[in-house]
């Protein structure tokens, strides 16, 4: 055999060490490896816990959590809806109150979308179905979009406590108005014949008029926008979740 395929032969055969700095670097990389499940530890409850906080003190995201159309899709009601004003109407089909405000809701839907105006009515029951919404709405007429709010993000946002209320946003999101729709109730027993102060349609003509609503506001005598932002008479959402 020649001096040249011997050689050749050990070079082949043959395993050259690594470098110590590329002995290092692996050493390293194999260290790292096997302290990934101990750095991940401390960092899982984190992950987890973010969400449930969020959920908790009703952060807004941009897309809020839990909102869904009727087809599950989830919807933003106020960013997506690309109206100058944006109502939100919570109702419940077993609300009794609720249920007879549905003449004055549809009314202010009517009156109010020809002007730019959306609304929105949302279901806070998580329990509801689709397709008792949908049978509900078609026995008291309703003819606008309808929302489920299972998880009381929408709840949380319009600052809602009772079916039936409303919300009243500006397209930046901002929250101008929230309470009842009139004065009709003055509790669960005692109703008056006709309203005499229309709260949602005196907030919504003032909006659309360039008006500042804010918390000086008074869109009836010694009555401020603070004041009026209080729950109305009906049905606790509390007690649906």
């Amino acid at each position: 055999m020649g001096e040249q395929q011997r050689r050749s032969q050990t070079h082949a055969g043959t395993r050259h060490p690594a470098p110590p700095g590329v002995r290092t670097i692996f050493q390293r990389l194999k260290t790292f490896r096997r302290s990934l499940p101990a750095l991940a530890a401390p960092i899982a409850p984190i992950v987890l816990i973010v969400p449930i906080l969020l959920g908790l003190y009703g952060c807004d995201t941009d897309m809020p959590a839990g909102v869904l159309d009727l087809d599950g899709n989830p919807v933003d009601p106020i960013a997506g809806a690309g109206a100058p004003i944006t109502v939100t109407l919570f109702v419940d089909s077993d609300c009794p109150v609720s249920n007879r405000y549905a003449p004055e809701v549809r009314r202010l839907h009517s009156h109010y979308l020809s002007r730019g105006v959306k609304f929105w009515l949302v279901y806070p029951d998580p329990d509801i179905s689709v397709e008792t919404i949908r049978e509900h709405m078609r026995a008291y007429g309703y003819d606008m979009a309808a929302l489920r709010d299972p998880e009381h993000t929408l709840v949380r946002r319009a600052k809602a406590q009772v079916t039936p209320e409303a919300g009243i946003f500006l397209p930046d999101g901002e929250l101008v108005y929230h309470g009842r729709i009139d004065d009709r109730y003055l509790d669960l027993t005692r109703r008056r014949p006709e309203a005499t102060e229309h709260d949602v349609a005196a907030v919504l003509d003032a909006l659309l008029e360039g008006g500042d609503v804010d918390a000086t506001w008074n869109p009836a005598p010694g009555r401020s926008l603070k004041t009026m932002s209080e729950p109305a008479v009906g049905c606790y959402i509390r007690d649906f979740k």
